[in-house]
């Protein structure tokens, strides 16, 4: 927890002096922390800019050792070296797309990075995040197949899975993993919080990547930012995504504030908005007008929105619970529980490397009963 007070600090661009009686084991600690919240590249920026505005011994004023700012600058080259790969990678991907006459829509850590970020690797992400209109999917496996990638070994199902990853590993030894989303995000209650028409209709152009590059616009980022934090990360604030947010809402003007309030009251995710920037504010005293918070929270309250079991953090069951709740055909939940319980032949047989498709009863059969009982305990 004091490493990531101490990156928490610096992100903040306050002093961040470094504790006279930290261990070599507390240093390596830190690094570990900004690698693992994303933020490494980000505090090496930040730390030299301090160093720049008040002199060559920056470094010296705030007790930062020599070997970890070194290691942090170090993470951050490679970062850099891995964003420029990506990012051809990317630019070849959409014309592909676009040849295709598919035109997705980039979402979260590709977009911000080129318009909120000082410079692009300074945003690092594990994948790129592309949102496509359900119809397209065919037309986007093809595309990623043709250019060499593999489908992700992941549970299949589009009422459980709405989206789908790719992954290669180029010449270079650089992975390039997309994640494919047809709706923003998995759990059902938040399936028309976002939808592509809307997401598409409303996409801002990202220049540096080219004429065909298509991003959020910084509302729908901002609500996405909210929902992605409590639907597929519950209780891991991470600081590259509460930083994310900051920066959202220290940019967001008064039509795009009242547009962002409006969208969390319509889309019935007003409680989820509130804690996600609640959250932001908590970390990086983030600025927003008076009494949006609190706004959003008692509309939720008021309108008990089904959405809000999500801001503590469901278990396994719960979320099912949740998906069946606002599934509304009895078809559809069957199908919804059956793709949970018996995913694709493919899948288990990847899964557990199994040489024959004779043992799939057992597998089945294994992931029944081990994955019922890890539900219970959830």
């Amino acid at each position: 927890m004091q490493s990531e007070e101490l990156l928490a600090a610096v992100l903040r661009e306050e002093p961040a002096l470094w504790p006279p009686d930290w261990t070599r084991l507390d240093e390596d600690a830190l690094v570990q922390a900004a690698e693992l919240h994303g933020v490494a590249p980000l505090v090496a920026f930040l730390l030299d800019a301090r160093r720049r505005r008040i002199g060559n011994d920056g470094h010296a004023e705030t007790g930062w050792p020599a070997r970890i700012v070194h290691a942090l600058h170090e993470h951050a080259a490679q970062t850099a070296v891995l964003h420029a790969l990506r990012m051809r990678e990317l630019m070849a991907v959409l014309e592909c797309l676009t040849a295709g006459n598919v035109r997705p829509v980039l979402t979260k850590g590709v977009v911000l990075a080129h318009t909120h970020y000082p410079e692009p690797p300074l945003r690092p992400s594990f994948d790129i995040d592309l949102y496509v209109a359900e119809d397209d999917i065919g037309v986007v496996a093809r595309v990623f197949e043709d250019r060499g990638y593999r489908r992700s070994r992941q549970v299949a199902g589009r009422m459980v899975m709405p989206q789908f990853d790719y992954e290669k590993k180029c010449e270079h030894g650089a992975w390039h993993i997309y994640d494919v989303h047809f709706r923003p995000v998995n759990p059902h209650v938040f399936a028309e919080a976002l939808p592509f028409k809307e997401v598409s209709a409303e996409a801002v152009d990202i220049s540096p990547l080219g004429p065909l590059a298509r991003g959020t616009s910084a509302t729908h980022a901002a609500l996405l930012a909210c929902l992605h934090r409590v639907a597929h990360h519950p209780g891991e604030d991470r600081l590259i995504w509460l930083y994310d947010l900051h920066l959202l809402a220290e940019r967001l003007d008064e039509q795009q504030w009242e547009r962002l309030v409006r969208l969390g009251t319509d889309k019935k995710v007003s409680g989820v908005v509130a804690a996600g920037l609640a959250a932001a504010r908590h970390v990086f005293q983030t600025r927003r007008p008076d009494g949006v918070i609190d706004e959003l929270e008692q509309h939720s309250l008021a309108a008990d929105e089904p959405s809000r079991t999500f801001i503590a953090g469901p278990s396994k069951i719960g979320v099912l619970l949740s998906d069946l709740s606002v599934v509304p055909r009895w078809r559809d939940r069957v199908r919804l529980v059956a793709q949970h319980v018996f995913p694709s032949s493919t899948y288990m047989m990847g899964r557990y490397g199994a040489p024959s498709r004779a043992l799939l009863p057992a597998l089945y059969t294994h992931r029944l009963v081990t994955g019922a009982w890890r539900w219970l305990r959830s």
